[in-house]
């Protein structure tokens, strides 16, 4: 199967957001913030497959998927903050965030040899995420004994319901899909409690934190046929220490330690187990299975005059999760799966630093070892790489207010896990110039001047070929 697709989008958004305090008296403080925003995108991606096999004469389909997006979400925020004259305060929060998307999709696939041989699939999605977040803060100056103590407590609930309805053509007439339309309703509510102390004494620095989670969580979906699929692990409580310390030897060096553990959360709609086709043997989906990942981080730092940076670090992450193409039949699906266990080893550089009065030069260096140590359903996974990627910027403060800037960033070809990535990266230029004192400004950028920013993954893992 060689497929070759285009995507024209055509979006449009508009943003709104409005905010207000009250000033309560010399210590208190009450906020008010709305935001507003809406999307609209009608995408189309037109596309041919070639079908070859053996000792046949290859099949060409001609593909067209239409697709309109539509999206809104408001957010309202109410907060106070109290604080006094040694620097101790006291704060609280509530947020509501509301998410309406609307997705819909035509795909119309055409045999070119058989000219009554048009299929089409529809489908329409209804998307709605409600978010609550209440959240308080207090912290206090322990200024005789250079100590900080800071604690809080958040609760966020979050209630995502989803629609999927498809239908195919049959017979001159669209009928539905009872094995893709589908509804999934997802809730997860998590309630958390930090503490942080912070200290100073001479040359050194120091801070201890300890946060604790508690996750409930509840998803179902079922389609036409009653086929219900249920979110497992339904609560879990974890505990996420840090600690973190500097010793200053001179004014101009610094040595830092640091260790922390962490959780990354999948999205909504990496849970989502709804079908998104993108042509008759490409599809995407969520998966209602996946669990978060755990990293556990330690990292060496060293400082220079605020002008010099390097870091040396060490993490593991379990669970680890990315996308992966599962074959079924002739359809090829990529949905997100817990791979297994992720080792990386990293060292980043950076330095900037006024080369002339008139030029200022940022530079930087990130290298990095990756280990995979898993399975997945097409088989176990023993994967390594060496990664590298720069950045440097290059300012200069021209005579008569001009300022003209280059830079350049890029990867070297790497592999993550079972994705193979070639090298690419950008040289970017811009020149500007600045009237009134700074009050008037135009500037011309001109991105990615050697046409390098090109992305090109492979995946060459046990039947997976693409």
């Amino acid at each position: 199967y060689l497929n070759h697709t285009t995507d024209i989008d055509r979006g449009t958004g508009t943003n709104l957001r409005m905010g207000a305090d009250l000033y309560l008296n010399r210590r208190a403080t009450l906020g008010v913030l709305v935001r507003l925003n809406t999307y609209h995108n009608p995408m189309q991606t037109p596309g041919t497959t070639t079908i070859s096999k053996y000792m046949a004469t290859p099949t060409q389909l001609q593909t067209l998927n239409k697709n309109t997006y539509r999206t809104g979400s408001a957010g309202y925020s109410l907060n106070y903050q109290w604080r006094d004259t040694a620097g101790n305060q006291w704060s609280a929060d509530a947020d509501f965030s509301g998410f309406d998307n609307v997705n819909t999709g035509n795909i119309n696939t055409q045999n070119t040899a058989l000219p009554g041989s048009l299929a089409i699939n529809q489908q329409r999605v209804d998307n709605r995420i409600s978010i609550w977040a209440l959240r308080t803060d207090y912290v206090r100056q322990m200024k005789k004994a250079g100590m900080q103590l800071e604690a809080g407590l958040k609760t966020t609930a979050a209630y995502t319901r989803n629609h999927l309805q498809a239908a195919y053509l049959h017979n001159g007439g669209m009928l539905t899909d009872t094995g893709r339309t589908n509804r999934f309703s997802y809730r997860e509510q998590v309630n958390a409690a930090y503490i942080t102390l912070q200290a100073t004494c001479g040359k050194w620095q120091a801070q201890l934190s300890l946060r604790g989670e508690h996750t409930r969580l509840k998803g179902n979906s079922i389609d036409l046929k009653n086929t219900t699929i249920n979110r497992p692990d339904t609560a879990y409580f974890n505990l996420f220490p840090s600690a973190f310390v500097r010793y200053a030897p001179h004014k101009h060096h610094s040595f830092g330690l640091s260790a922390s553990r962490r959780i990354n959360r999948p999205s909504f709609q990496d849970l989502n187990p709804f079908e998104f086709l993108f042509d008759p043997y490409t599809a995407d989906r969520g998966n209602p299975y996946l669990r978060p990942s755990y990293l556990t981080n330690a990292e060496l730092n060293y400082n220079y005059r605020g002008a010099l940076d390097v870091t040396l670090g060490h993490s593991q992450t379990r669970d680890y999760y990315q996308s992966v193409a599962v074959q079924q039949g002739n359809r090829a699906y990529a949905e997100p799966v817990n791979i297994g266990r992720q080792y990386n080893w990293y060292l980043n550089t950076g330095i900037g630093l006024p080369v002339k009065s008139w030029w200022f030069s940022y530079n930087s260096l990130n290298t990095f070892y990756n280990s995979y140590r898993g399975s997945i359903p097409s088989g176990n996974l023993r994967q390594q790489a060496l990664g590298m990627g720069w950045y440097t910027n290059q300012s200069f403060t021209l005579p008569k207010s001009w300022k003209l800037q280059l830079s350049s960033w890029g990867n070297i070809a790497t592999r993550d896990a079972l994705f193979a990535t070639k090298w690419l990266g950008s040289i970017d230029a811009s020149v500007g110039k600045s009237w009134k004192e700074g009050r008037w400004e135009a500037k011309l950028t001109v991105l990615d001047m050697a046409n390098t920013q090109r992305w090109h993954q492979t995946v060459r893992f046990a039947n997976l070929d693409f």
